[in-house]
């Protein structure tokens, strides 16, 4: 009770990444008309210089601790293949090392500080290690139950005709399961190898025993479980294969060169970091111009926090702005400024927010912030349209307004803010704010004296559009000039019979005819034609006859 879960959090999460990272502090000069706006509003902007202390601070002390794991690492000796004793013993220290220092370079958005590669490693390794021990066990528990089947059920019902040397086959047989040793007893009898196969059966056990210890340990670190096995070997006595555990020491070797190249790295981003930080102060130090100075704390506090990180300056308005301001958060009703608004709409603000969530990214933004977090916490941030330069009987613009002859009329620029007050507005007071998103409109005038231009291209100014293509009336070998302009002048007929529109027909007796498809007809291939007959499968049935 009284606690939400991540998963329930998340998409308001994602919503504010797209609202607070891509958005810039609110600023005096942001309250007033770009005509009216200078500089020196801006000049009451602050930031607090003991911002940065504590953290300047920490990351020195985190570029030292980095530095120090460095030569540690690098103080390692060599061993046989970058593999020794001290490595094995301090491996899982450096890494938990490492990890407190990636955890706290995060904080500051250090590039490459997550750690959950080192986590990663040593799951996989505690795996293999585990697999490799797991396999082990598995097949000599295998092999003592075929030697116990040998010594307690075979041995025993052999017929007691059975000869010495059967007797041995099986006692050899029984003893190859758990040894790579072959007994060399003399007298080599059955009785006596079957007492020198029980008690080196004890030694199996007992070593069979130590590697299961090893899959129930309770180790943390790889170390400690890279010697618990490594405790147990060698095995060769019992089997000829080895347990080779020359991977999980590659692996360590790999591990600490990994760990060593993230160290420098690390350490020298912070050298780098905080030698911009110390100069970046020392340049805010000697400046006296309060606009100078907000910006170098600004780019100090993003040179510490990174690039993303979101600083937000406080800022005095003259007073006659507050007042102004003032003023406009007081008649920021609906029996004030929404006035007509209310008459067209239950929920003015709501309305003008959602259909501009539509359009507008980051307004879409903080549209799902209000409705996810009243959804978490039961309670909407509540808007306040603010309109400026105040008029006391202004209407709201973010929507209708009156108009027509005794309707309002719009004499200037408006500013219309619809801010999110999370406490009362002090405007006398220090004041800071993000400007979440901002845009310009232009609202149409009732009546503009307008002007028609035209402009006649003559032909030769552009490529033809279309294309006449006609062939020679007859087979002659030549082109007769009249032949042409009889064509020519075909086409123009043609097309004015083809424009006629339906509407000029109607009432008429070709209503019912027309308009018709228009094309040659001809009874011999010398000219272009549609030979509709030859389609219709009427050709030598029917002659056409003009």
């Amino acid at each position: 009770p009284g606690k939400v879960t991540f998963f329930e959090a998340a998409p308001l999460v994602r919503h504010l990444r797209g609202l607070l990272p891509k958005s810039r502090p609110l600023q005096a000069t942001d309250l007033a008309l770009g005509g009216e706006a200078n500089r020196d509003d801006d000049a009451t902007a602050t930031l607090d210089k003991a911002l940065l202390t504590s953290a300047v601070a920490e990351l020195g002390s985190l570029r030292d601790d980095a530095i120090q794991l460095r030569d540690t690492i690098k103080a390692l000796p060599p061993g046989v293949a970058g593999f020794s004793p001290e490595l094995k013993q301090q491996l899982d220290g450096l890494a938990a090392q490492l990890v407190g220092l990636l955890e706290r370079g995060s904080r500051y958005g250090l590039p490459g500080s997550g750690w959950g590669f080192v986590l990663q490693w040593k799951q996989g390794q505690f795996a293999s290690l585990f697999a490799l021990v797991g396999d082990r066990v598995t097949r000599w528990a295998a092999r003592l139950d075929r030697f116990d089947q040998f010594i307690s059920v075979e041995y025993p019902a052999l017929p007691t005709t059975s000869t010495p040397a059967e007797k041995l086959g099986l006692l050899r047989r029984a003893e190859a399961e758990i040894s790579t040793v072959v007994a060399n007893l003399n007298p080599l009898t059955p009785e006596l190898l079957l007492a020198d196969l029980v008690t080196r059966r004890g030694s199996f056990a007992q070593k069979l025993s130590g590697l299961r210890a090893v899959l129930s340990t309770d180790v943390t670190t790889i170390g400690a479980l890279y010697d618990a096995i490594d405790g147990l070997l060698p095995l060769d006595a019992f089997d000829w294969q080895p347990l080779d555990l020359s991977n999980a020491r590659k692996a360590m070797v790999g591990l600490a060169a990994d760990q060593l190249r993230r160290t420098e790295a690390l350490a020298a981003d912070l050298v780098s970091r905080i030698t911009k930080v110390t100069d970046l102060l020392a340049g805010h130090d000697a400046t006296a111009d309060p606009v100078r100075r907000v910006f170098l704390l600004t780019s100090a506090l993003k040179a510490v926090f990174g690039d993303d990180f979101l600083v937000v300056p406080e800022f005095t308005l003259s007073a006659a702005r507050a007042s102004e301001v003032a003023a406009a958060v007081a008649d920021s009703r609906e029996d004030a400024l929404l006035r007509h608004a209310v008459t067209l709409h239950d929920f003015p603000v709501d309305d003008w927010l959602y259909g501009v969530a539509r359009v507008r990214p980051k307004v879409r933004d903080w549209e799902q912030t209000i409705q996810l977090a009243g959804a978490l916490t039961g309670t909407e941030p509540a808007l306040v349209p603010i309109q400026l330069p105040y008029r006391p009987d202004d209407y709201w613009l973010g929507l209708e307004f009156p108009t027509g002859p005794q309707g309002y009329t719009l004499d200037g620029d408006r500013l219309l803010y619809t801010a999110h007050l999370p406490a009362p507005l002090d405007p006398g007071g220090r004041c800071a704010g993000l400007l979440l998103d901002e845009w310009t409109e232009v609202l149409p005038a009732t009546e503009e004296t307008i002007g028609v231009t035209f402009h006649y291209d003559r032909p030769n100014c552009e490529a033809p559009q279309s294309l006449l293509l006609v062939v020679p009336p007859a087979l002659t070998g030549s082109w007769r000039f009249q032949d042409l302009v009889d064509a020519v002048d075909e086409t123009f007929a043609l097309a004015r019979t083809r424009a006629v529109e339906p509407a000029q027909l109607d009432g008429t007796p070709y209503a019912t005819l027309l308009p018709a498809t228009m094309m040659a007809a001809t009874l011999h291939p010398i000219t272009i034609g549609t030979p509709l007959a030859v389609n219709n499968r009427y050709a030598g049935k029917a002659v056409l006859r003009g």
